[in-house]
């Protein structure tokens, strides 16, 4: 079982958390792990609050680490408390006196002026990588009066018309279906336990069929790989096309102005080491032999490479070897190809043509 950190104190966040997670993870607080601090929260969103809190603790503990900012919404206040939501009044003050100070601030504003939303971002941060973030929100309006003794925060005066309950009157199953912080955390888990992942290989400065592939696979993947010449495609356009997706590139032998200082990498993925490498050093023009041995002395069994230009899967004693082809130039065929990988538990992976008449499974 994986343990995971979550960048909280909070005890509730805890519970409500691991019960979305449920035994995939073992969810541990900053507390639980000894780490006493406060981060300034400083951001004008979500996203930036729920980033910064993942980031930091990641950099202390070098480990993957989750964070959330969450808040309430409230339309006649103009959006009020929103990112300000936990230090509102003062972070000291109970959430009874906020939430009866609300209640007295919207005492004789009619039903349809009292919509609110929760709104829940998750920010995934791991060593070496761009942060990932999810967002969930739940519409509803502020009650005229504090109800229910579950949940915490502004829980008892948010009240859903559909249920006829506030947030506080939920049960934890029942919240954690429809809360904010439950579908941003579902969207997480999906990243977390299904890592499926795109890997191209000499696009050589032609990035639209990378960007058709992404968008055909695009809820699917966790991760694109890119395995050089050129990489830049990957560093200056997909990432800014793609921002809730993990990058790995590396440098090939055309790369010679690269931004991608590397020319392999060791990298892993769900719990799997995996080699990424052009092959040129390896002379895989001649065979995969220097690369299997690489992989042997590492002690890595998956290592991907390209170079070639042609699709390729070998696997002997327990080390899988795959080169997904050329997405842009193929040589010995007119199909341009690539690879799509999935770690959930054992690895498996199946080869992809893009043909006239859409993306194809191929047989390699």
């Amino acid at each position: 079982m994986k343990e995971i950190i979550f960048a909280t104190k909070n005890k509730g966040k805890i519970k409500e958390i691991q019960a979305i997670l449920g035994h995939n993870y073992i969810v541990k607080s900053i507390e639980d792990i000894g780490i006493d601090i406060d981060i300034v929260e400083d951001g004008k969103t979500f996203e930036e609050n729920s980033i910064k809190k993942a980031v930091e603790i990641m950099k202390i503990t070098n480990k993957i680490v989750l964070a959330d900012d969450s808040g309430l919404e409230i339309d006649y206040l103009n959006g009020e408390p929103g990112v300000y939501s936990a230090r509102y009044m003062g972070e000291d003050t109970p959430y009874e006196i906020k939430n009866a100070k609300i209640l007295e601030m919207l005492k004789d504003v009619e039903e349809e002026k009292r919509g609110a939303r929760f709104v829940s971002v998750i920010a995934l941060a791991i060593p070496g990588k761009k942060p990932i973030t999810t967002r969930g929100t739940i519409e509803g309006i502020i009650a005229y009066e504090m109800k229910g003794e579950n949940g915490f925060g502004y829980d008892p005066i948010f009240y859903i018309p559909e249920l006829k309950k506030t947030a506080a009157e939920l049960s934890l199953e029942e919240k954690n279906k429809i809360s904010h912080r439950g579908k941003a955390l579902s969207e997480m888990k999906k990243i977390l336990l299904y890592r499926k992942v795109l890997v191209f290989s000499d696009s050589h400065g032609n990035i639209d069929n990378m960007v058709k592939v992404i968008e055909n696979f695009d809820k699917d993947v966790f991760a694109i790989i890119h395995l050089g010449d050129y990489a830049d495609d990957v560093e200056d356009e997909l990432r800014n096309l793609y921002t809730d997706k993990l990058f790995y590139s590396i440098a090939g032998n055309n790369d010679f102005i690269s931004s991608v200082a590397q020319d392999e990498e060791i990298i892993e993925i769900n719990g799997h080491k995996v080699f990424l490498t052009h092959g040129h050093q390896y002379n895989v023009y001649f065979g995969i032999d220097k690369l299997y041995y690489k992989l042997n002395e590492l002690g890595v069994n998956i290592g991907l490479y390209g170079h070639t230009h042609r699709p390729s899967a070998f696997f002997e004693n327990n080390i899988l070897i795959l080169n997904p082809g050329s997405i842009s130039s193929p040589r010995g065929s007119s199909i341009c190809t690539f690879l799509l990988m999935d770690f959930l538990d054992e690895v498996t992976y199946k080869f992809y043509g893009i043909f006239k008449d859409g993306i194809k499974e191929i047989d390699c």
